[in-house]
């Protein structure tokens, strides 16, 4: 997802969902493992064939 959490939250409470009681996980990398050319998968291409 891109959008940051408080903007899931604002769109969240407009239609009426409790953002107070939904927890949040972030699993997107800080900007530096991006500074390490590094690659960012949640799966390897050989779990999606």
């Amino acid at each position: 997802m891109t959008e940051d959490i408080e903007k899931i939250k604002q769109n969240g409470k407009r239609y009426g969902f409790p953002m107070e009681e939904i927890p949040f996980l972030d699993l997107s990398p800080k900007s530096d493992f991006f500074a390490n050319n590094k690659d960012y998968d949640l799966f390897s291409s050989s779990e999606m064939e």
